[in-house]
């Protein structure tokens, strides 16, 4: 009994040990052999091709504590997308418009666009520059330097780093992607996996270029800035302009008033005779002999009053 007690206990012993040993666990990842595709990954590439992505992880465990392997990026410039706005007061717009294309010409800018219309006696001006962002400043400062008045100044800034980076992230990891969906092309084992390999391919370069596109606007943005100036005359220091009086020029504003004035009246008769006078007689007829209809039974009632009244008088006397 006493040997049995103990080969229990020894028994229980060794369970407790086993059971606090580490497990391992060992994961097989099966690719596919040069020969072709499985049965069931074929499947599941025709079926959903956009599926297939692959990733890795690799974890180094070693006594006791795990070491991580971390990608640190390069720093990153900051890209600030600067914009500037300007509105000036100068002597001559036309002058002031050609000194900032000069200005913008010297560092290496270009004019986006540029109008001038009329402005009283004189002109004003619009222009909207590109200028290397490190020549924003400078520019500013420059074309505020010419004017007479500054009249409005704004600067603003959009800092489009974090984007841009996260654009980076997405563009590299969908390249990764198409290399990868790419390779299936050699593995493929008939038309159908081609062309669903195909068609995943042909989205995933759609998404590429998109990326690019925006990576590239925006960093074409933050390397150059926009500036745009509205450019207005000093009515002050205008000169004087007095015109020339030409006795001819007064004499024909004169004449055309004078037949402007007769072809008004002339327009009055006609108007009166051929529009009022039909109305009139339509309108004004029924109305006159209406009235004169209701003046004569008036005058008819007063005569019958009064010869009522002189009637009654000598009968009156005589009593």
């Amino acid at each position: 009994m006493k040997k049995f007690k103990m080969m229990l206990g020894m028994a229980f012993m060794g369970l407790c040990l086993f059971a606090c040993q580490p497990q391992v666990i060992e994961y097989e990842v099966t690719r596919p052999t040069s020969a072709g595709f499985r049965s069931d990954e074929s499947a599941y590439l025709a079926s959903n091709a956009g599926a297939v992505i692959e990733t890795i992880a690799e974890v180094e465990v070693g006594g006791g504590a795990s070491t991580v392997v971390e990608h640190q990026a390069s720093p990153q410039e900051r890209l600030i997308i600067r914009n500037g706005s300007l509105r000036i007061t100068v002597q001559d717009p036309e002058e002031s418009m050609a000194e900032i294309n000069d200005l913008i010409e010297a560092v290496g800018g270009w004019v986006v666009h540029s109008n001038s219309s009329q402005y009283g006696e004189s002109i004003r001006g619009s222009m909207q520059v590109r200028v290397p962002a490190d020549n924003f400043n400078t520019i500013m400062t420059d074309i505020q330097a010419g004017a007479i008045q500054v009249e409005n100044v704004n600067v603003s800034g959009q800092d489009v780093t974090d984007e841009f980076i996260d654009l980076e992230s997405r563009l590299g990891n969908l390249e990764a992607t198409a290399d990868r969906v790419r390779s299936f092309l050699e593995e493929t084992e008939n038309v159908e996996e081609a062309l669903a390999v195909n068609a995943e391919l042909s989205r995933l370069d759609g998404e590429i270029e998109v990326i690019k596109g925006r990576m590239k606007f925006l960093s074409e943005s933050a390397a150059f800035s926009n500036i745009s100036v509205d450019i207005y005359p000093d009515i002050i220091a205008q000169p004087l302009e007095i015109k020339r009086w030409l006795p001819f020029e007064v004499a024909e504003d004169a004449t055309e008033a004078l037949i402007s004035t007769m072809q008004g009246i002339a327009s009055l008769m006609i108007w009166l005779s051929i529009y009022l006078v039909p109305v009139g007689l339509v309108v004004g007829a029924p109305l006159w002999f209406g009235g004169r209809w209701a003046w004569r039974k008036r005058q008819q009632r007063r005569a019958a009053r009064a010869a009522t009244a002189e009637t009654e008088a000598p009968v009156t006397d005589a009593e």
